[in-house]
């Protein structure tokens, strides 16, 4: 039985091939060696191969061998691993031993072979020229990926289309955009900071005088009327009121506005 270096169907697990000998140049065991003994002692030990392990054969020149692993050598005694190829067995002083080429070394070939073979990645079928191959996440094998190098930036590509983050953002404040980059800003605004898209303006329950004042009086009538203007409120009439101390104020408001007989039509 092969008890030597076993091996998966992983391409990266397979069986150790120790290198031949040239000519095979033999020598002979100088004592007995039973079936239990992992040391024996031979003639020249400088005739073998020096390179360890490396698997001996004894009684190469008997119908029947022995093959074991040579795994240290001290001046002429090797140490070896019993039942490396075949049963281990008794030998007498004077057998012939070499590394030849055996069956150990053809069986490990062979096993070597159908795991390459079973390992091989199979050819993929119509793949489309220049596209990078893929591995299948299931099975192993190879696939077309269906890319090309064309289809991925270059490795020092850089982005100009797209913005930066913004700096020290005030929480819940709107976006705005820069109107001479494009880059994003804080508005500086929040949503409460406006007024809601279904509001209405509508005038404090008062004289008409106060009315007027509301609007029209010396203390920034121009800004309530503007205001009004750009939120484009409803058309508003305010009658009755005296005009005799705004007279200068209402003279400095921007049209749409007329004044008829004491009313005042806010458009």
């Amino acid at each position: 039985m092969m008890a030597f270096y076993h091996g998966g169907t992983a391409m990266n697990d397979l069986q150790t091939m120790h290198p031949p000998q040239k000519d095979s140049p033999s020598t002979v065991t100088l004592g007995e060696i039973t079936p239990s003994d992992t040391t024996v002692v031979v003639l020249s030990a400088a005739l073998l191969p020096q390179e360890l392990p490396f698997p001996l054969t004894l009684g190469i020149d008997k119908g029947v061998t022995e093959t074991v692993l040579v795994t240290a050598i001290n001046g002429n005694e090797l140490t070896i691993q019993r039942g490396y190829y075949g049963q281990a067995l008794n030998w007498i002083a004077g057998t012939v031993v070499a590394r030849v080429l055996n069956a150990a070394d053809v069986a490990a070939l062979q096993e070597n072979m159908r795991t390459l073979n079973e390992g091989k990645p199979d050819k993929v079928d119509a793949p489309t020229d220049g596209n990078f191959v893929a591995f299948d996440g299931d099975t192993g094998a190879q696939k077309d990926s269906g890319k090309k190098p064309a289809s991925f930036a270059a490795a020092g590509h850089s982005h100009t289309q797209y913005t930066h983050k913004v700096a020290d953002p005030v929480d819940g404040n709107l976006v705005a955009f820069d109107g001479d980059n494009g880059a994003q800003k804080d508005s500086g605004k929040k949503p409460a900071d406006f007024a809601g898209a279904g509001h209405t303006h509508i005038l404090p329950d008062a004289t008409a005088t106060q009315k007027g004042v509301s609007f029209l009086g010396a203390a920034g009538g121009a800004a309530s009327y503007e205001a009004l203007r750009d939120a484009r409120a409803e058309i508003k009439l305010i009658t009755g009121l005296d005009i005799s101390g705004i007279a200068d104020t209402y003279a400095q408001l921007p049209n749409p506005m007329t004044l008829d007989d004491g009313n005042i039509f806010i458009v």
